[in-house]
């Protein structure tokens, strides 16, 4: 849907531009150029793009880890598993920080197991833990969510609902001037079935 519209605003621009070339071409470009439609879309367009290539990478710097193992202690609001943390995008890739791919000890933060065996899905926080001796074992440790990922996709939603808001604007106008350049020869059909009847916006007659 939301590629949909992109292209229907593309397709719009793309008409606005070609009639220029004809007697309409003032009436729809004034009111693009008074309104800033055209400018707002694009540079609505461009934040998201923004937001969105920064939301990506913010995710790649904060993998999920599909966490996996049985259920050896339970505390409140934490489980201790002897298991495994596996991002598979990364597996065959350059180790990365968090992958524990031999059974070992691992704490998950904010859940919950009523079965043996536990498995979800959770961000990597930090590696330490000491056992019975004092000595210094390795504890992984799993929350449930990530700030910076979760700051990240806020950003991007809210800059696309931005551009959405924009491109609804910007076909608003478009659609408006094309029945104001069509107003100005209501008789001429041949106008009205180029220019409008395509885009499924046709003027009603008056």
């Amino acid at each position: 849907m939301k590629k949909t519209k992109l292209l229907m605003a593309t397709f719009l621009v793309l008409t606005y531009l070609f009639v220029l070339f004809d007697g309409g071409g003032p009436v729809l470009a004034g009111s693009l150029l008074e309104k800033g439609r055209l400018a707002a879309y694009q540079a609505a367009t461009e934040e998201y793009i923004h937001y969105s290539l920064l939301y990506h990478e913010t995710q790649k710097q904060n993998p999920i880890f599909t966490v996996t193992g049985e259920v050896m202690e339970e505390g409140d609001g934490w489980i201790r598993l002897w298991g495994t943390a596996v991002n598979y995008q990364y597996l065959w890739n350059e180790p990365i920080e968090g992958q524990v791919l031999k059974n070992s000890n691992i704490i998950v933060h904010g859940v919950r197991s009523n079965y043996p065996y536990y498995q979800g899905n959770h961000y990597y926080h930090t590696t330490s833990g000491t056992n019975a001796f004092g000595s210094k074992v390795p504890i992984y440790v799993y929350v449930t969510g990530n700030e910076a990922v979760y700051r990240a996709k806020a950003a991007s939603d809210q800059a696309l609902q931005k551009q959405g808001q924009a491109r609804d604007a910007l076909i608003d106008t478009i659609n408006e001037a094309f029945c104001a350049y069509i107003e100005k020869e209501p008789e001429d059909l041949s106008r009205r079935i180029l220019w409008l009847c395509p885009l499924g916006t046709c003027c009603s007659d008056g």
